[in-house]
């Protein structure tokens, strides 16, 4: 633990011992966070007791309980509170009535150490022990060892079979949030879910449970290093799984969680460090009103500072937008105490504002600035340096917003790491501002993109297709083959039978793989994108109805050419392949099995 929040906790440790009105007291914090370590360095000479074993008979004297590491044993302590025992219980659960102490990582306080074990330690005592002891410089293997550790000693936590723990673990942390459904599928062990929601290593969230930080960060950086393969499959799996619950989410504000997460499932290293760097504590994230006009100056200036940008600039564009901009068009980033770390712009764009707007826009102003109102600007996003994740907490903020109030989101930058950022994130380059409006020698790059609910689902497929995805180039042709195989026995069950698509999981019998491809072929007819849409209605009418009259004209019906026609039925196959492709085989630990299975069908039958 860094010193700032080792000193706080023993300090607040003897303000207890001090209080003659003093009553039990919890220590409670994450496995690894020193808290035996800090019991044997305050009270040396008195016995520490395990948490498993009955409370001695009231004295009067100070009872140390260690190791209060499972629900269940914090329950029982907290069953031999009485008024009479003076209790200092340690361990991951808090026992009640005590009073908690909580012992946490002082956000920021672990940069002197080098940049990969900072990275994931994040001031945890264990975690900075055991990947200093890790050699190879290997972030993967630094991540593994420490993976290692922190399952065997969650394991007194785990009612299951402890093999499964680090493995369930891995996939939670690389797919970020996971509710019942999605878990299982992953796993195929539908009662895991109660099991991970009670650790002391998880947390709830709006979609489920969630890693802790930095358990997370140490889960996933492991199980990208040491199964890269079923790395890529569970983001796959878990990116198409959200894709569908947000077709079907009306709310915008559940649908903008959503995406979200999908966004982060994307594995992009460049998404994930800019929007989704954690450090455990609860971002304090608010918009600015008038009484934070000098602490906005005050970020402004060290933004400036910072890439070289002329202050004077920077501040008179600053005063225009204050001016122009109507209340909560800048957000505040705060520290624990409340006070302004960073800020971020997210101005409207309307007839009020466009013309404070210009100077950074220039050429592109009357194409972006088309209509009243248009969006949200971006032109200002800035943190103290140690501070990154309230710096992710407020682009994050930024994207979840416009998500929900489907805007389209303008940016122009002369930084490199943000250009480099929104390009991942798929906005489209308009391009430089004819001049250097920061006089710094890298006039700002302008671009632009719409987050309308019609396109969500399309921009997500596009960012996974460029983040991390399954190796599949060479397989979906062959598994589009088996596809089509399948589609023209539909209505045959015994032809069906021999699919090799059955030999992927969760397909679960012949009547299962068929409905599995009607609702492929059903949701692909009823995509946004009008290409995906038509590929759809073609399967639809030539396979799933079948109806040979309209076969015959559905060419004709959607105005296509015999050549578009073809087109748009190889679309859809492709689709629904790639669909499939996401699935794992029947049998674990076998991933060639399913494509060794269609490889096989397709040479003999020839789809």
């Amino acid at each position: 633990m860094p010193d700032e929040a080792m000193h706080a906790t023993i300090d607040a440790l003897r303000a207890w011992l001090a209080d003659p009105g003093r009553c039990s007291v919890s220590l409670v914090g994450p496995v690894g966070s020193g808290k035996t370590t800090l019991l044997a360095g305050l009270f040396p000479d008195l016995p520490r007791l395990p948490a498993s074993l009955p409370l001695p008979p009231a004295g009067g004297q100070l009872l140390i309980i260690d190791g209060v590491d499972t629900p269940a044993l914090a329950q029982a302590l907290s069953e031999q509170l009485t008024p009479d025992r003076l209790v200092l219980a340690a361990g991951r659960f808090p026992a009640t009535p005590a009073s908690v102490i909580a012992m946490r990582p002082e956000p920021g306080a672990h940069q002197p150490l080098l940049e990969p074990v900072a990275r994931l330690a994040q001031g945890n005592p264990l975690l900075t022990s055991v990947l200093c002891g890790e050699n190879s410089g290997i972030l993967g293997a630094m991540a593994d060892r420490a993976a290692t550790v922190l399952s065997a000693r969650l394991g007194t936590e785990w009612p299951g079979d402890p093999a499964s723990l680090p493995r369930t673990l891995r996939l939670l942390a690389a797919v970020g949030e996971c509710d019942a459904e999605l878990l299982a599928s992953l796993t195929s062990e539908p009662e895991l879910f109660s099991a991970v929601r009670d650790l002391s290593v998880t947390t709830a969230t709006e979609l489920g449970v969630t890693l802790a930080e930095p358990f997370r960060a140490v889960f996933d950086e492991s199980f990208r290093w040491r199964e890269p393969l079923a790395y890529r499959t569970a983001l796959t799996r878990a990116a198409a799984y959200r894709r569908t619950l947000i077709d079907v989410t009306p709310d915008l504000g559940q649908r903008a969680i959503l995406v979200s997460n999908a966004v982060y499932l994307t594995g992009d290293r460049v998404i994930r460090d800019s929007l989704f760097t954690r450090d455990g504590a609860e971002p304090l994230i608010r918009p600015a009103g008038p009484a934070d006009f000098d602490a906005i100056g005050r970020l402004v200036r060290r933004w400036a500072e910072r890439g070289g940008l002329d202050p004077r600039t920077a501040e008179r564009l600053l005063d225009t937008w204050l001016r122009t901009a109507p209340p909560g068009s800048f957000r505040l980033a705060c520290d624990p105490e409340g006070r302004p770390v960073g800020v971020a712009s997210a101005i409207p764009i309307t007839g009020r504002t466009i013309g404070s707007l210009e100077p950074v826009l220039q050429q592109y102003t009357t194409q972006l600035g088309a209509g009243a109102e248009s969006g949200v600007f971006v032109g200002l996003g800035y943190c103290e340096e140690r501070y990154p994740a309230l710096h992710s907490a407020l682009l994050r903020g930024i994207l979840r917003s416009a998500i929900q109030g489907a805007e389209a989101v303008v940016v122009s930058t002369p930084w490199p790491g943000y250009q480099q950022l929104v390009e991942h994130l798929g906005f489209t380059r308009h391009g430089g501002t004819a001049d250097d409006v920061y006089r710094c020698g890298r006039p700002p790059e302008v671009y632009s993109h719409s987050f309308a609910p019609a396109g969500l689902t399309t921009w997500l497929e596009d960012l996974s297709s460029r983040g991390i995805r399954l190796p599949v180039t060479d397989s979906v042709s062959r598994t589009a083959a088996s596809v089509r195989q399948a589609l023209e026995r539909l209505h045959d069950p015994p032809a069906l039978a021999s699919s090799p698509l059955l030999a992927l999981a969760g397909t679960g019998g012949v009547a299962a793989l068929h409905a599995m491809l009607v609702d492929a072929v059903t949701t692909l007819a009823l995509s946004p994108d009008r290409i995906d849409a038509e590929a759809g209605q073609t399967l639809m009418i030539c396979y799933v109805e079948g109806d040979n009259r309209r076969r015959e004209r559905i060419a004709e019906a959607l105005h296509h050419s015999r050549a578009t026609h073809f087109r748009r039925i190889q679309r859809g196959l492709t689709a629904i392949a790639t669909r499939f492709l996401t699935l794992e085989p029947q049998r674990e630990g076998s991933p060639g099995r399913t494509q060794e299975t269609l490889n096989s069908h397709h040479s003999t039958d020839g789809g």
